[in-house]
């Protein structure tokens, strides 16, 4: 009799680890907050200048896909500049000024991850699978990309936002894609690129 007990305790035990593995495995693969690259996009790049143009905001440069037409009927109760394609590309670009009272750029890029990340009772059900955020520096002027991949109901959306201080104001570029319904000729890596290389005219 005290075989068979010993037996179920040992088998249990094995599963309970067998369990319990998974889930340390899961544990472990948790990103830290903030991954630091350094990116250098002043050079000349030919395969961007291919499917991009460059626009202005402001002394703020940056890019948009060759075929986005820029909206303003759809969106004026949005500030800034907006561009989308026929693909579902949706490109916008917009400023605030910085007084005493503005929060970090760090602390800024820290609440857009929360506000995304941290679901409410009632609203934010539809949470990203995926974020990172990362580094950018361009000629010495820096920047935060956030980045969220999201999974259903939004089928396979990505969202990028760059915020950069220059000077008084602070710049913000969001870019929103559908990693299935890439534009032709266009790789994410390339949509990633462009929204990194936005920087500033007074070079």
């Amino acid at each position: 009799m005290g075989d068979v007990c010993m037996k179920r305790y040992i088998t249990l035990f094995s599963l309970g680890l067998c369990l319990a593995v998974p889930m340390l495995s899961q544990a472990s693969d948790i990103k830290p907050f903030m991954h630091v690259t350094n990116i250098h996009n002043g050079q000349y790049d030919a395969a961007l200048e291919a499917i991009t143009d460059t626009k202005f905001y402001g002394p703020y440069q940056f890019r948009v896909l060759k075929n986005a037409i820029e909206t303003q009927g759809e969106t004026k109760d949005i500030d800034g500049r907006v561009f989308r394609t026929s693909d579902g590309v949706f490109m916008h670009v917009k400023a605030r000024s910085i007084d005493n009272g503005s929060a970090s750029l760090d602390k800024e890029v820290k609440k857009i991850i929360n506000d995304r990340t941290v679901p409410e009772p009632t609203v934010k059900m539809v949470l990203p699978v995926k974020h990172d955020v990362i580094d950018v520096n361009n000629d010495g002027v820096r920047s935060l990309l956030a980045e969220f991949m999201y999974g259903w109901p939004l089928h396979n959306r990505t969202d990028m936002v760059l915020v950069t201080d220059y000077e008084d104001t602070r710049y913000y570029y969001s870019l929103q894609f559908y990693r299935d319904k890439l534009p032709e000729g266009v790789r994410i890596e390339q949509l990633g690129q462009m929204i990194m290389d936005a920087q500033f005219s007074y070079k």
